[in-house]
């Protein structure tokens, strides 16, 4: 944010920065000031001037690493090279005359003197990548930190270096001043943020956060309140710097995509489902409990899923999970309390009222019930790719690769077998008064049929979504239900059975595809998706 609070710069993994005006605050759109192409890679950080009138930029670009720019134009007022290596940070100085600091790969802190921005001189203090440099509120002093474990600080109007000392265990990810500029809080890899006098780097007090390697704190600001951390796990820490001992704000969250969602309406809480990792390869399950009066998440005691949670369902009091471990868990609001292993990979979960349904790629049902145990299992004559249960235990509903909807009662005889779909069924689900069976598909239609007889009440619903439909979920009163769809979108619907188009158009709902839904109560719906967001809408 810019120091006049008027703007707001972000940059893109292409290069792209933007600039937001933020400085009226009851517009739902925010205005895009600039949009400009900095470099061809990704940008790492993004510092203003202190008149708001300039950014320094550094990144990964090809032959771009950092740039200085005007904030209305675009217009360059500086092309910094001198780095080998992608730069990791950047620093603006808070005071004229002006200098900006870059940290890259290539080992090196370089300093520049301008507008327009010239490279002037470097330090090879370190050994290893610098994460971090920044200026000290009154400018009169820059550090900057490694993954040496080093930090160093150095004269801000000059640049000489003034004093290095290794002050962690492990890497140090991320560094902040105090806002008078006497302290310095430092995060690292070593699960720990310490603080440390600015005078001689001497250690203050230091606040650790566990042994496992999701502990290791990767960012940290000092703020207002205390001193905020992130930690590699995805949670957002509050400590105070002088009582390290003291109860910890904690708020959870996702840093990755989000599969499900399950409104618990004894609870009053919804829960989702995604994944913990550190890599692209692995991942183990990852479940919140969200308040959403106040915003906060909480976890659940015990054992999760150890690979991805796929999907989710409310079952009473009890959440039911399927995960990439291949096993089914029963879950309370608080706690783990039962895992249990299906033999194959599940694709779907559906519960009503008695009991629930698992399906799998082996083209198997498996039912379950409240007793946390399996109970028996239909072989299909189709291949599956998504179930839903009536509320009212009567029938079962199967989404197949043929463009077919298999209806079945609950002794697993087949009833109906719909067709409308020219593609691969891919959500199902029941009103709450179990009438109705909303349909989506690859092929981008909604089909609404009458539950008991099989009867087709609407079609032709296609082309409002521009890609597959990912989720549908119905409100607590059934009057009205959701869609949302790897095209970003969610869509509401009602004036049943007489739907022609949606009342409502979320467009741009979720970056990358929106992948659940839940409704929270006749009003208000809680959306996901791959941007690892959640969003409730008031409808």
């Amino acid at each position: 944010m810019a120091p006049n609070s008027c703007w707001i710069a972000s940059g893109d993994s292409s290069g792209v920065v933007k600039v937001w005006a933020c400085d009226q605050p009851d517009r739902t759109d925010v205005p895009v000031k600039l949009e400009t192409a900095v470099m061809s890679g990704e940008i790492l950080d993004i510092s203003w001037s202190p008149d708001s009138t300039r950014i320094a930029i550094g990144g990964n670009g090809k032959s771009v690493v950092a740039k200085v720019i005007m904030w209305d134009s675009g217009n360059s007022v500086g092309d910094m090279g001198n780095h080998t290596k992608k730069v990791n940070s950047i620093t603006f100085k808070s005071s004229r005359p002006f200098r900006v600091v870059t940290g890259g790969e290539d080992c090196l802190v370089n300093y520049y003197s301008g507008p327009p921005f010239k490279y002037t001189k470097r330090s090879k203090q370190h050994e290893r990548f610098v994460n971090v440099v920044r200026f000290s509120p009154d400018g009169s002093q820059f550090l900057s930190a490694s993954s040496d474990m080093c930090i160093a600080l150095y004269d801000g109007k000059e640049g000489d270096e003034i004093l290095c000392k290794k002050v962690h265990s492990g890497s140090i990810f991320g560094a902040d001043w105090s806002a008078d500029g006497s302290k310095i809080v430092t995060a690292s890899g070593d699960k720990t943020i310490k603080v440390h006098s600015a005078a001689d780097l001497s250690e203050l007090s230091c606040i650790s956060f566990g042994k496992t390697v999701e502990d290791m704190q990767v960012g940290c600001l000092w703020t207002a309140h205390g001193l905020l951390s992130y930690s590699l796990r995805g949670e957002f820490l509050v400590s105070q710097p002088d009582a390290p001992d003291a109860k910890r704000l904690v708020q959870l969250g996702h840093n990755r995509a989000i599969s499900s969602l399950a409104w618990m309406a004894n609870g009053g809480k919804l829960v989702s489902g995604s994944y913990i990792s550190l890599d692209e390869m692995s991942g183990k399950g990852c479940m919140r409990v969200w308040d959403l009066s106040s915003g906060i998440a909480s976890t659940m005691e015990g054992t999760g899923h150890s690979s991805r949670v796929i999907g989710m369902a409310a079952f009473g009091d009890l959440v039911c999970t399927i995960g990439g471990d291949d096993c089914l868990m029963f879950s309370s609001l608080n706690e783990h309390l039962a895992k249990v292993e299906l033999g194959c990979q599940p694709m779907g979960i559906a519960c009503g009222s008695s009991f629930g349904v698992v399906l799998t790629r082996n083209q198997d049902l498996i039912f379950f019930s409240k007793s946390m145990k399996l109970d028996k299992t239909l072989k299909l004559d189709c291949c599956g790719t998504c179930v839903a249960v009536s509320p009212s235990d009567d029938l079962i509903a199967v989404g197949a690769e043929d463009n077919f909807v298999y209806m079945f009662d609950t002794g697993c005889n087949l009833k109906f077998k719909l067709e409308q779909h020219r593609g691969v069924l891919s959500c199902l689900s029941f009103s709450p008064g179990g009438d109705k069976l909303v349909s989506g598909c690859a092929n981008k239609e909604l089909a609404v049929w009458e539950a008991k007889t099989g009867t087709l009440l609407n079609k032709g619903l296609s082309g409002f979504h521009l890609a597959r439909i990912s989720s549908i979920a119905w409100s607590p009163a059934g009057s009205h239900f959701a869609t949302g769809g790897v095209d970003c979108s969610v869509l509401i619907w009602e004036n049943m059975p007489e739907i022609k188009s949606p009342k409502h158009s979320l467009k741009l709902a979720h970056p990358g595809g929106v992948t659940a839904l839940a409704f929270t109560d006749e009003g208000t719906v809680a959306s996901a998706g791959l941007d690892a967001c959640i969003r409730t809408w008031s409808l």
